[in-house]
C-alpha cells in the first residue's frame, strides 16, 4: 500500500465512524418505533435444550410450529432446526 492509499485510509476512518453511529441511532430509533405485541410468557413455555442442535431442541420447536426462528448467539444452526419453521 503506497503512502497515498494509507493516508487515504487513516482520513477516512472517521468520516466512516461518524456515518456508522448515525445509521446505528437511526435504526435503533425505528426499531423503537415498531408495535410491540402484548405477550407474557408462560413460565411452562420455557424449554432448557442441552444443545441448539440436538433431538430435544428440534422435537420442542416442531411441537411449537415456529413461523419464524430467530438465532441470536447460540452458534451455528444445523438444516435439522433452521428448516422447521
Amino acid at each position: 500500500m503506497g503512502l497515498a492509499q494509507s493516508l487515504e485510509v487513516l482520513t477516512s476512518i472517521f468520516l466512516q465512524r461518524a456515518i456508522t453511529a448515525r445509521h446505528q441511532q437511526e435504526a435503533g430509533y425505528l426499531i423503537r418505533g415498531l408495535p410491540r405485541p402484548d405477550y407474557q410468557p408462560k413460565l411452562d413455555q420455557i424449554v432448557f435444550v442441552p444443545t441448539t442442535n440436538g433431538r430435544k431442541a428440534s422435537d420442542t420447536l416442531r411441537q411449537l410450529q415456529p413461523d419464524v426462528l430467530i438465532q441470536a448467539g447460540a452458534g451455528i444452526l444445523k438444516p435439522n432446526i433452521f428448516t422447521i419453521p
